[in-house]
């Protein structure tokens, strides 16, 4: 009785935190997807399709562990949900070992697998793995039916005078010998090829992974410290998810025995559906974009939300009923967060303009104050030009941090400043001052963003 209120209670804690994340991700990806779809993405996708799966056959486990490990269901239910949650079990592992798999070739291999690397082949991947579980857990499905046929739970006595054989009390968890016979084999089976070589792949994968990213000189530490640790972080959650269960499978076998700890072990699995959205946070920049949209989007509201009410008590003495009525109350804060997201909109806008025409005035006089010559632009090309970078870079920081101020200093006499204004006096010269610095900005924007 007490190891199935345990298990009801990690069911439950698994389908709470399980299902909001899993359904944020699945939509994620489904627009990412749509959008323009990725190897990874596809089986990222595959993967949150195959967790929402296995978080809908929860609640009947939960009626199971509820009732003391007794099916009082109907019994024709019992074959598919136990199918169903053990196919996505074994899922997650071929899924994981193709994320790893992919990871591995765009490292290792980036030139020779970009020409390989098409969506549709995950798609095929996906569709393979889901027949491969699928083919080899048909025995769970059969086997609940074989139970029914033999009359485990005895025989039963109909009104009209025949006997027929009730459903088994247990859904796929006890066996006798002859059945033992059947399923320790098969068992066997699962552990050496949905977990041994899944395992054996993963860890050949992710070592050369990191060992490859190590040597990389062109990425940054955090990139490479997140690379790494999404990679250690992965094979953890494979190990230590999938690795106790699959371990009983062996031990059942050498001691021709249905283990009494498969159960307990089966918790790691069963929990692996909430990590695999963490997993997905750190694999997946859509996931990560997404999650900071949706807080940042919850934040505000909360804001704006306590700006309307003020944090003050709200005195309801001289409220009218019609006004104070629900529906209304939803429709004036609509209405409030639209009349305030339109400002803000509006109003930033305008700062934007604000900010890019003043930068632009500093900027001119930043250049009609130096003392040499505008430098020639080569139009053949945007990046092979005369222009120094330094001075680039410079104009670039005379404008962010004091305005034009720093240049004027550097390169400022008022003789020179005087004869340069006399010489520029013509429209003509104006014209190619202002075509200059149309181009040395979108030159000096090209070299900060490499």
């Amino acid at each position: 009785m007490r190891y199935s209120h345990v298990l009801l209670f990690v069911y439950i804690l698994t389908f709470l935190m399980g299902v909001p994340a899993n359904i944020l991700a699945f939509c994620t990806f489904c627009r990412k997807v749509h959008r323009k779809a990725t190897p990874i993405d596809v089986l990222l996708l595959s993967l949150t399709i195959s967790d929402l799966v296995f978080l809908f056959c929860l609640p009947f486990k939960m009626k199971e562990a509820f009732d003391d490990m007794a099916w009082l269901l109907d019994f024709s239910l019992c074959p598919l949900i136990v199918f169903l949650f053990y196919v996505t079990i074994y899922n997650s592992t071929l899924l994981l070992t193709a994320v790893s798999v992919e990871r591995y070739l765009g490292v290792a291999f980036p030139l020779r697998y970009s020409m390989f690397r098409r969506p549709r082949y995950a798609v095929l991947t996906s569709i393979a793995i889901w027949l491969v579980t699928s083919l080899n857990l048909s025995i769970v499905y059969i086997m609940p039916y074989v139970q029914w046929g033999r009359g485990t739970g005895g025989n039963h006595h109909n009104d009209n005078g025949t006997d027929s054989k009730p459903p088994p009390p247990t859904c796929y968890l006890n066996f006798t010998q002859d059945e033992l016979d059947i399923i320790l084999p098969f068992r066997l089976e699962l552990f050496v090829f949905l977990f041994c070589i899944p395992l054996i792949i993963c860890c050949f994968c992710y070592v050369n992974f990191i060992h490859i990213l190590s040597r990389l000189p062109n990425i940054g530490r955090w990139r490479r410290l997140r690379a790494i640790g999404l990679a250690l972080g992965t094979l953890i959650v494979f190990v230590v998810c999938f690795g106790p269960y699959n371990a009983s499978h062996l031990v059942g076998f050498v001691r021709m025995e249905s283990e009494d700890w498969r159960d307990t072990a089966l918790l790691f699995s069963v929990f692996n559906s909430c990590l695999d959205p963490f997993i997905f946070y750190f694999s997946s920049a859509t996931v990560r974009s997404m999650l900071n949209r949706c807080f940042r989007s919850i934040m505000a509201k909360l804001h704006i939300l306590s700006d309307i009410t003020g944090g003050e008590h709200v005195h309801t003495d001289n409220i009218d009923l019609h006004q104070s009525s629900p529906a209304m109350s939803v429709y004036e804060f609509i209405y409030c967060v639209a009349f305030i997201y339109e400002k803000k909109a509006l109003l930033t806008s305008a700062l934007q303009q604000h900010h890019e025409k003043k930068a632009q005035q500093v900027f001119m006089e930043s250049v009609d104050k130096r003392s040499d010559p505008p430098p020639k632009i080569d139009s053949r090309s945007s990046v092979k030009c005369d222009i120094c970078i330094s001075d680039v870079k410079e104009w670039h920081r005379a404008v962010r941090h004091d305005g034009g101020g720093s240049a004027h200093r550097q390169n400022n006499t008022n003789d020179v400043s005087d004869n340069l204004r006399k010489s520029r006096s013509t429209q003509k010269t104006k014209k190619k001052q202002n075509t200059f610095l149309l181009k040395a900005r979108d030159l000096h924007r090209q070299i900060w963003e490499k």
